[in-house]
């Protein structure tokens, strides 16, 4: 039921994240939306160098919770830059 309730109220989006030191800001962050209760779909780490790396991270999230959650990821240690990509249509159907 938990699930329905998610897919009806949350909009999926993603979060490109620009970090340094990946690895420990990538704890920082999974830390970060467990305390958050944000239901995470995927996450994928790439690291361009070893001081260098990108995550995206692709969750369901409320509208109005999206840009809050925006700015205080920026504010996490290690976060260089945060973009948010929101899914623009509110009638998904998944297969």
């Amino acid at each position: 039921m938990n699930n329905l309730i998610d897919e009806v109220v949350k909009k999926p989006c993603a979060f490109i994240v620009r970090t340094h030191s990946p690895l420990r800001t990538q704890g920082a962050i999974v830390h970060f939306l467990l305390e958050r209760l944000i239901s995470v779909s995927y996450m994928h780490l790439q690291c361009l160098n070893d001081r260098e790396g990108m995550l995206i991270i692709h969750c369901l999230l409320e509208k109005d919770r999206s840009r809050h959650v925006l700015h205080l990821m920026e504010k996490l240690k290690g976060v260089n830059q945060v973009e948010l990509l929101e899914n623009k249509t509110s009638n998904l159907v998944k297969g």
